[in-house]
């Protein structure tokens, strides 16, 4: 059996288009000649585009329910 690959901690980061620029590119170089990064890279990657997509299309939070939900909690005090 053999080692998990150092790049894989990375694979998450680079999906997201937020690996710096020298990192990235070590990590492009190896995807050449890795393909278990390869493929672990391409679920990154469709989780992401999901997650965009989720994002774009769903209904948006209205911007003061955080606070009246904190305020709401904290009016009820602790739990008994």
């Amino acid at each position: 059996m053999t080692a998990p690959c150092s790049y894989r901690l990375d694979l998450g980061v680079y999906a997201l288009g937020a690996l710096p620029g020298p990192e990235a590119s070590a990590l492009r170089a190896h995807l050449a000649g890795c393909p278990a990064c390869r493929a672990e890279l391409e679920g990154f990657r469709r989780v992401t585009a999901l997650v965009r997509t989720a994002r774009s299309a769903g209904p948006r939070p209205r911007t003061g329910a955080p606070t009246r939900l904190i305020g709401a909690c904290a009016a009820r005090g602790p739990a008994p």
